[in-house]
């Protein structure tokens, strides 16, 4: 049996002036750090943050990885390492970086790709932050530029827009990686920050040659679709989706890639274990319209899921136990399958009744007695009707039921339902009480 769980609410940590969060990092050793705008932070335990210095004011995330001493914080034009011992922070000015979309650090070394060409390049393995101009090398597969790439079980995987190489480890002197000549998987990506590795394994957004749009998940050297054709024909719609981001978490069980589309305005999220798809999105109280959800990027730090605001330098905890955003109401909405007759005859509805975990009311205030909200459209949900409202329980009303009754009949119904009030969401099951009538 399976339930509805509501999803986590916002829960305020912080507030970083500067603008919205680029990037959050955990480091090897020492305080957080947090990128707002064109700030960079140190974030204590406490989340109380300490301004170190500022990079450049682009829009771009940024990509962090460090080798214990200090951190690399590339903007994709530009690079900046910051001393995780002294927080001191300088912009790189080697001539042999070229920036890169992002950073990876592996083998004593990072690794970057060198923007709008083939080639990635390496610093020294001696701790440094330097460059040679000669440690680089060619993914030429065939002449697509490398968009993006990760560190995954060892190896190297490069994703250009058709095709990922994937290269090993070998410590040569002249270069340390060689392409596994064996191993080129037949598809690659479309948006640089999409990629992230969860579940022991790594995740994309994908293009090949014959179009664009779909998760993919990497098994050994095979990707494996893991979206479905209604989430790709939501993305396929967005129009230009190369500036996608994700990141991935995992919270009392269930890990989530999260996948968010600035320009279009959504967000996807794909629930490993249950191998299922749920929108999230932020309802801005202003106009009640849905916007993409306000996370922007994570990080696991002093015990919480740590969320960054793109808009802001909010600093949020994702709170299971927690049932507004930041204050806000946080929208949970459902709608069920069509409910129709085989011979398409009218069905008379006498009741509906949603099981739900009741009794979850506040003791004052806005929930104190929660409601469901009750919609349904027998037109394949062009129009709809009025809203109806049942009642979730006051709190310790454990049997209250969330029923209505008399709701007309019609030949192709679709019910849904929704709740915005900040109490615990738990839906159970539902029931239709039916019959169907004569043509």
């Amino acid at each position: 049996m399976r339930a509805l769980f509501g999803t986590p609410g916002l829960r305020r940590l912080a507030t970083l002036a500067g603008g919205g969060i680029r990037a959050l990092y955990r480091p090897s050793v020492g305080d957080a750090i947090a990128v707002a705008g064109s700030n960079v932070y140190r974030v204590a335990a406490d989340f109380t943050p300490t301004l170190v210095g500022t990079i450049d004011a682009l829009d771009a995330p940024v990509s962090i990885k460090d080798n214990g001493n200090i951190a690399l914080l590339g903007t994709g034009p530009n690079g900046y390492q910051l001393n995780l011992g002294t927080n001191a922070l300088v912009r790189i000015d080697d001539e042999a970086f070229y920036g890169g979309q992002r950073v990876d650090y592996a083998n004593n070394a990072f690794i970057l790709d060198r923007p709008g060409t083939f080639q990635f390049y390496i610093s020294a393995a001696d701790g440094s932050v330097t460059f040679d101009a000669l440690d680089f090398a060619a993914a030429d597969s065939n002449a697509e530029p490398i968009v993006s790439h990760i560190v995954n079980h060892g190896q190297l995987l490069l994703f250009k827009r058709t095709v990922t190489e994937v290269w090993s480890y070998t410590g040569e002197a002249d270069f340390p990686y060689t392409r596994d000549g064996n191993a080129l998987i037949e598809q690659g990506c479309c948006a640089p920050h999409s990629v992230a590795d969860l579940d022991n394994s790594v995740f994309w957004l994908g293009e090949d040659k014959t179009g664009q749009g779909t998760v993919w998940r990497l098994n050994g050297y095979s990707p494996v679709r893991v979206s479905h054709d209604g989430i790709e024909r939501a993305i396929q719609s967005y129009g230009d989706i190369s500036d996608a981001r994700a990141f991935a978490y995992t919270q009392e069980g269930e890990t989530h890639y999260v996948l968010s589309f600035p320009s279009a305005n959504a967000t996807w999220v794909y629930g490993v274990k249950a191998q299922l798809w749920h929108e999230r999105a932020w309802l801005d109280p202003s106009d009640g319209q849905l916007n993409r959800h306000r996370a922007n990027c994570h990080m696991f730090w002093s015990g919480e899921h740590v969320v960054g605001d793109w808009e802001n330098g909010n600093l949020y905890a994702l709170d299971l136990d927690c049932y507004d955003d930041d204050g806000n109401p946080l929208l949970a909405r459902r709608a069920a399958a069509h409910v129709a007759d085989g011979d398409y005859r009218r069905i008379r509805y006498h009741g509906l009744q949603v099981d739900i975990e009741a009794g979850v009311g506040l003791l004052t205030g806005q929930g104190s007695d929660p409601l469901m909200m009750v919609r349904w459209s027998d037109d394949g949900g062009h129009t709809w009707s009025t809203l109806r409202t049942m009642s979730m329980g006051r709190i310790a009303e454990f049997k209250a039921r969330a029923r209505l009754r008399r709701l007309g009949s019609s030949r192709d119904r679709v019910f849904e339902i929704s709740i915005s009030d900040p109490v615990k969401r738990v839906i159970l099951g539902a029931a239709v009480d039916a019959e169907g009538l004569t043509r």
